[in-house]
């Protein structure tokens, strides 16, 4: 015997059968009908609603295709909305929403975005010629070329991690901006600069600084090492990378 098929219709149509039958009557109630089917409460009075209002037909799928969107709007918006931007072309699309909220308050308007997208469609839009400017950060170097070791260090604490007495360390690295070497690569219980003073303060003695680019050094790498480093950088001569 071949097994019997059944559609999401024809359980709909037997828990309404069930519905006429059993609910009506008052031999059993609506919460045990739906338990008794699988279905909650709210999917039981729904489709005893569509049963209601169309009969068996009802029961069938309905369209699950989508009521309205930005893409369905009438083209008397549109046409109001592009009207606007012919009479103001420097106004953007937020703007004029505004301005058509203003003189029609009971009529719904779309969004900005969507009536940027109109107004982009449409060829409206005004292109400014050439790249966008770009206003660099106000704490970089000057972006010169580096051509010898030494011109330009740089000092980066490189994040913080917990060693195993549970302590943090800071490791701060010095490095030649030319030779990417690391001149020195401490720790320290902090993330200041100025707890590594002395450190620095070898490592400056022990590479000689170059004075060619005086007030990049004291910009760039010892820009917060106080009166007392910048001497140490003053006593120093050539390079001998």
């Amino acid at each position: 015997m071949p097994w019997k098929g059944t559609s999401v219709t024809d359980q709909r149509a037997k828990f309404m059968l069930d519905y006429n039958e059993r609910v009506r009557t008052g031999q059993t109630t609506m919460f045990a009908l739906c338990a008794e089917h699988g279905v909650s409460r709210k999917t039981g009075y729904k489709i005893v609603a569509r049963y209601e209002k169309s009969g068996w037909q009802g029961l069938a799928d309905h369209s699950r295709a989508p009521l309205g969107g930005k893409h369905w709007i009438p083209s008397e918006t549109i046409s109001a909305v592009l009207d606007v931007r012919l009479e103001f072309p420097q106004w953007g699309s937020r703007k004029i929403v505004a301005y058509l909220r203003d003189i029609e308050p009971g009529r719904q308007w779309p969004a900005a975005s969507a009536v940027h997208e109109w107004i982009k469609r449409a060829g409206m839009v005004i292109n400014h010629p050439g790249p966008r400017r770009r206003f660099p950060h106000p704490g970089r170097p000057p972006a010169e070329p580096i051509e010898r070791p030494n011109q330009q260090w740089s000092t980066d604490f490189k994040g913080h991690f917990r060693t195993k007495d549970r302590r943090y360390c800071y490791p701060l690295t010095v490095i030649d901006s030319f030779s990417r070497y690391i001149n020195r690569l401490p720790g320290s219980e902090c993330d200041h600069i100025r707890a590594d003073l002395g450190g620095v303060r070898e490592t400056l003695s022990r590479v000689r600084v170059t004075r060619c680019h005086p007030v990049r050094q004291r910009n760039a790498v010892l820009v917060e090492l106080g009166q007392e480093a910048l001497e140490v950088v003053g006593s120093l001569d050539t390079p001998r990378h």
